[in-house]
């Protein structure tokens, strides 16, 4: 949706590092509005897309505290009246951090580290997704994400991010 620089950088940061929630509320407010405005978002809602945060590892979930993707698109699906769901896919492994890894490494560290939920499948097959992800640069976390909801039938498959 927007360029990762400054002031959306920081914002990011600041939720991921610092641990900074105060930001989400206005951040998703504004993120709604603009995902409203999409051509794109049209068509989804009459599709009936879920939309559905990229998983963080039960671990990092824990040290965190938090979600951050999770936290912003609750509040974003709350504000557009559109399914949201938190438990389709999870983290089946830690990976490493990928800002610290080229771009062939970050398509390594991607792989095989998703798994759908425990009895989640039915709420697959045949049915539409947006993932939504904080930054993209490579695409490889978006791409796992997708290639785990097809392999269990999934339809219509769409990344969105907040900043690329």
């Amino acid at each position: 949706m927007f360029r990762y620089g400054s002031p959306t950088k920081k914002i990011i940061r600041g939720l991921k590092q610092d641990l900074v929630k105060d930001s989400v509320g206005l951040l998703s407010l504004f993120l709604a509005r603009e995902i409203k405005n999409l051509y794109m978002f049209k068509i989804w809602r009459k599709a009936n897309f879920v939309f559905i945060p990229v998983p963080l590892h039960k671990n990092r979930e824990r040290w965190r505290g938090f979600n951050q993707s999770a936290l912003l698109l609750e509040q974003v699906c709350e504000r557009l009246k559109v399914k949201f769901e938190n438990d389709l896919v999870l983290r089946a492994r830690p990976t490493k951090d990928q800002t610290k890894l080229k771009a062939r490494q970050r398509v390594e560290n991607m792989e095989n580290a998703f798994m759908v939920g425990k009895g989640m499948e039915e709420k697959i097959a045949g049915k539409n997704f947006i993932i939504f992800d904080d930054v993209k640069t490579t695409g490889a976390t978006l791409n796992q994400c997708a290639k785990i909801l097809k392999n269990f039938g999934a339809g219509s498959v769409w990344g969105l991010t907040l900043a690329g």
